[in-house]
C-alpha cells in the first residue's frame, strides 16, 4: 500500500491494508479525532482501539441504514473503556467521508476519504489528506453544532 503520509490507495481485496491504513491515521492522533461517516458499523468502533487513550474522538454520523446499535456500542465500551468516543449528527449534509486529525492543534490533519471504514478495500478507493485545511474549517465548526446521535 503506497503511504507516503498524504495518501493512501487500496485497491479492491485490501480490506487488511484498509484497516491498516486508517489504523495508521487514527493512532497518529494526539489530542482530538473527529470522524465524518454516515454509514458507520461496529467495523468503525473496532478501528478505533488504536487511537491513544487521551484522545477525545467524536463521529459524526446520522447513522443511515442504523448499521451501528446501541447494544454494539454498549459492548464495545465495556471491552475498550478508555477509548473516549461519542456522536453527533452530520444534519443531513455529507456524502463523502472525512477524517479530522487533532482539529486546530498544530499536528492536525485532515483527510477525505472515498470510501467508508467499515467497506474499505471491498472496492478500490483512495484516502487524501488535504492541502488546504482552512477551506474545511467551515464545515467542521459546524459539525461541532450539531446535536447528539442517539444510537437505537
Amino acid at each position: 500500500m503506497p503511504d507516503k503520509g498524504i495518501e493512501y490507495v487500496i485497491y479492491a481485496g485490501q480490506t487488511f491494508e484498509a484497516d491498516v491504513a486508517y489504523a495508521d491515521i487514527y493512532s497518529k492522533t494526539k489530542k482530538k479525532l473527529y470522524i465524518v461517516d454516515n454509514y458507520i458499523g461496529p467495523k468503525t468502533l473496532l478501528m478505533l482501539k488504536s487511537v491513544p487513550a487521551n484522545v477525545k474522538i467524536i463521529i459524526f454520523s446520522d447513522n443511515l441504514r442504523n448499521i451501528l446499535r446501541l447494544s454494539e456500542f454498549q459492548t464495545f465500551r465495556t471491552e475498550y473503556p478508555n477509548v473516549n468516543v461519542s456522536f453527533q449528527r452530520t444534519g443531513g449534509k455529507f456524502h463523502d467521508r472525512y477524517i479530522i486529525v487533532d482539529y486546530k492543534c498544530p499536528t492536525e490533519k485532515i483527510y477525505h476519504c472515498g470510501a467508508s471504514s467499515k467497506d474499505a478495500g471491498n472496492k478500490i478507493t483512495t484516502i487524501s489528506k488535504a492541502d488546504n485545511r482552512l477551506l474545511y474549517y467551515p464545515m467542521v465548526e459546524d459539525l461541532l453544532l450539531q446535536p447528539v446521535l442517539r444510537l437505537k
